[in-house]
């Protein structure tokens, strides 16, 4: 093993390269850095950086991989790439690594892409945005990281990472806590269609969230969304129907709505679907059917319907979650 000196001979530059596969990929990703960077005493040579690289990247060395990425970003010891450095800067973050360097990288690299024309760029971006968030698809969760990759896509219109960032702002994930940011943001991904952020805007109306309280603004919001197949929105349509919040009463619409969204398996409307069965609320009363629907929405853990004790009068509980 070479041990970490400050100079190369190119001597031992080719004994490296010979012996690669023996060698700790970290050994490699050194040497590679110290040959990009024209530090530790080595001369700078893209192409000696780009083939360690490629050795270490090959043993899924993640540092090596984002390394890598760079040489197809820049230019550097190979030809320019920018599909390919996205997507190995994409993949060093699926195994576990993120950084300042490496969320730069990233965010350089997509924007480059989308002012070429490339619209999927940014959808990259606030994918990443969304995994560092919630530390899934192989990402460590990192929330300063998180923000940067929306925050970059956002500022560039992208209604996806509006919407992100929207939600970012509701539940103070990553930032402070702020309603009327979480509903400017919800605001600029509604106005390109994004139906998630309708969904959301009828929200914060319904419940005077960053804006003043406004039953019959929410139904609007909520009504975008649900035409839309939204079945979040497809609920709240239904329960400000069942309730007359905003709009005249009308069980016949609950009922109609319930049943969307219940088809598109929201527990929390399957368990009011339930309830509309039981108790003959816009549709004919049928028991056997409230039990069924009771029974979908217990299993996937729905709290009020996993508390019944079915039987022929078959009781329900009153509704208490929230499927925002």
């Amino acid at each position: 093993m070479f041990l970490y000196k400050t100079i190369m001979t190119e001597l031992e530059y080719n004994k490296l390269i010979d012996n690669a596969s023996n060698e700790e990929v970290l050994t490699l990703n050194y040497w590679g850095w110290s040959f990009y960077t024209g530090t530790n005493g080595c001369e700078q040579d893209y192409d000696k950086a780009y083939r360690l690289f490629s050795l270490a990247a090959e043993r899924d060395c993640n540092y090596s991989i984002a390394n890598l990425g760079n040489c197809y970003h820049t230019g550097h010891g190979t030809d320019k790439d920018i599909d390919k450095a996205i997507g190995l800067y994409i993949s060093a973050a699926s195994k576990g690594l993120m950084n300042d360097i490496l969320c730069t990288w990233l965010v350089d690299a997509c924007l480059e892409k989308h002012k070429l024309g490339e619209q999927e760029s940014l959808l990259k971006l606030a994918e990443m945005g969304s995994n560092l968030l919630d530390g899934k698809n192989g990402c460590v969760a990192d929330a300063k990281h998180a923000i940067q990759c929306l925050e970059a896509a956002a500022n560039e219109d992208s209604p996806e990472a509006q919407n992100a960032l929207g939600n970012c702002y509701y539940k103070g994930n990553g930032v402070e806590q702020d309603y009327v940011k979480a509903l400017e943001w919800y605001g600029k991904a509604a106005e390109h269609g994004q139906v998630r952020a309708q969904m959301h805007i009828g929200y914060c109306y319904g419940h005077g969230q960053g804006v003043e309280q406004d039953y019959a603004k929410a139904v609007e919001w909520y009504v975008k969304a649900a035409e839309q197949d939204d079945a979040s929105a497809q609920y709240y349509l239904a329960y400000s129907y069942g309730h007359g919040y905003g709009v005249e009463k009308d069980e016949n619409k609950a009922f109609e709505w319930y049943s969307k969204a219940a088809n598109q398996g929201l527990a929390i409307a399957q368990y009011e679907l339930g309830h509309c069965y039981e108790h003959g609320k816009g549709v004919e009363q049928n028991y056997a059917k409230a039990v069924e629907w009771y029974t979908k929405a217990a299993e996937q853990g729905n709290s009020d319907a996993l508390s019944l004790e079915y039987s022929n009068d078959c009781m329900s509980l009153p509704m208490s979650q929230n499927p925002f």
